[in-house]
């Protein structure tokens, strides 16, 4: 039988058939190209940075506007729906959620993924400063979400103590818990700050001549802190700092 009257031999030799026999014909070279990969997969394995939470940025934003003392038809009318309308039209947006309560506005804006959420926030502020909301109500203040910002660990402090004296072992902890490498930050919750209000006497300040302006000034004046530079002395570096903070009070 003549060579040329088999039909599998005059089969056209195709790219992947050049590749087979360039490789069957060097066997040695195909079999250091498969270590090669192999060692490349697992160095990557064990070079590539791993992480348990990775951080992962949501495509939404919130604004929270606070409205002291209005009800929430009120809150609606006058602050839900000025953000509702300002931001409807932001590019990018995906979904508007809104919520009014005693006092309270929620706005939710969802965009699409792949959204610069640092521009956007930015956006979203120059949008909210061009608002005319009415006297009373507090500056709006937008957020967004990250898996960076879910707690880690949460602590609570408890005992038969007063609520100031328990917010001052919080904050004692607080600061104890900053110091620890690689924690980023540490947030309290739940406790009270000490205030102290001044009730004028009218009737004095007629007759001493001094204004409100006046009580406000010599108060601060008698609370402040700040640092003031450093010093070297005896080879040994200091900090200098002014601190004349009201650590008691005597009534």
């Amino acid at each position: 039988m003549k060579k040329n009257k088999i039909q599998e031999l005059n089969i056209e030799n195709t790219i992947i058939g050049r590749v087979t026999e360039f490789f069957v014909g060097r066997f040695q070279m195909a079999i250091l190209l498969i270590l090669l990969i192999i060692g490349l997969g697992v160095s990557g394995i064990l070079l590539l940075p791993r992480e348990s939470l990775p951080e992962i940025v949501f495509p939404a934003i919130v604004v929270q506007t606070i409205y002291p003392g209005a009800s929430p038809e009120d809150v609606e009318d006058l602050i839900t729906d000025k953000i509702e309308s300002k931001l409807g039209d932001l590019e990018d947006l995906d979904e508007i959620q809104s919520n009014s309560s005693f006092g309270f506005s929620t706005v939710t804006l969802v965009f699409v993924e792949g959204t610069d959420m640092d521009s956007k926030k930015l956006e979203v502020d120059n949008e909210l400063s061009d608002i005319a909301f009415p006297d009373d109500v507090d500056k709006p203040t937008t957020s967004t979400f990250s898996t960076s910002e879910i707690p880690l660990l949460q602590l609570s402090v408890s005992g038969n103590y007063s609520i100031f004296a328990l917010t001052s072992f919080a904050e004692d902890l607080e600061e104890g818990i900053e110091g620890i490498p690689g924690v980023d930050e540490v947030n309290i919750f739940g406790g009270l700050d000490r205030q102290v209000k001044v009730h004028i006497n009218q009737s004095k300040m007629l007759e001493y001549g001094v204004s409100i302006t006046d009580i406000q000034r010599a108060i601060s004046s008698l609370n402040i802190g700040f640092p003031v530079g450093e010093a070297d002395l005896s080879g040994q570096r200091y900090n200098l700092r002014i601190d004349e903070k009201s650590q008691q009070l005597r009534t």
